[in-house]
């Protein structure tokens, strides 16, 4: 992962990436695993590109921790760390985006900063988590479904 908090030269259409295809990534779930890797590998070749909020990193992380221990993270971490994917830094816009999202529709507090960030780059969310097919049939946001 690379990070950034400025525009940046993007190539491709832009994929906002929610913390459920990384972890289902990770846990080699498939079909999502398979779904994800084709869109990392289309990353990886600059075919598309993909971001995802410090937020949203800082759940897959910690759900690193709580599944595999703080010791067998470190791990995990660096799979994570290697993927093409730009963490976009959080700033005070986003956070009012994303807390105004939460107060309207019942998602999690990381969901809405996915949600919030799709919405700023106009690009859909990449996610199996059912609350952003409510989302999506609300208009709210664009998906790329990869659950079941």
């Amino acid at each position: 992962m690379s990070v950034s908090s400025g525009p940046q030269d993007l190539s491709g259409p832009t994929l906002v990436v929610d913390s459920w295809p990384v972890l289902e990534w990770l846990r080699k779930r498939d079909a999502a695993h398979s779904m994800f890797a084709e869109i990392l590998e289309a990353a990886s070749s600059r075919q598309l590109h993909l971001q995802m909020s410090r937020i949203n990193y800082g759940e897959v992380f910690y759900n690193i921790v709580h599944k595999w221990g703080l010791l067998e993270a470190k791990a995990h971490r660096a799979k994570v760390m290697a993927l093409p994917i730009t963490l976009i830094s959080v700033d005070d816009a986003l956070v009012d985006e994303a807390v105004a999202l939460k107060s309207i529709y019942p998602i999690a507090y990381a969901d809405a900063f996915a949600a919030a960030l799709a919405i700023r780059m106009n690009a859909p969310v990449v996610t199996g988590d059912p609350d952003f097919r409510k989302l999506a049939s609300l208009g709210v946001v664009k998906i790329r479904w990869l659950g079941a």
